[in-house]
């Protein structure tokens, strides 16, 4: 693998991660849900045969971004 496929790779890694929470005017907002905590939110993903995924979080305007095709229970 060349040096710029892989700085692209890192790149990209970076900025998914930077990008998990993003604060907005209106909140905070979930985009990617992957296992991520700092002091607004923390989000633990589960993958086997079922999808699981807890977020808690310690304000009150986080945006959740959970598609329609998903089936959830919500609690």
């Amino acid at each position: 693998m060349t040096t710029d496929v892989t700085a692209a790779n890192i790149q990209t890694l970076t900025s998914v991660y930077q990008h998990i929470v993003v604060s907005e005017p209106g909140g905070v907002r979930v985009l990617f849900h992957f296992d991520y905590a700092d002091d607004v939110i923390a989000i633990q993903s589960e993958r086997t045969t079922d999808t699981r995924m807890r977020i808690r979080q310690w304000r009150e305007d986080v945006l959740r971004d959970i598609r329609f095709w998903v089936v959830s229970q919500v609690c």
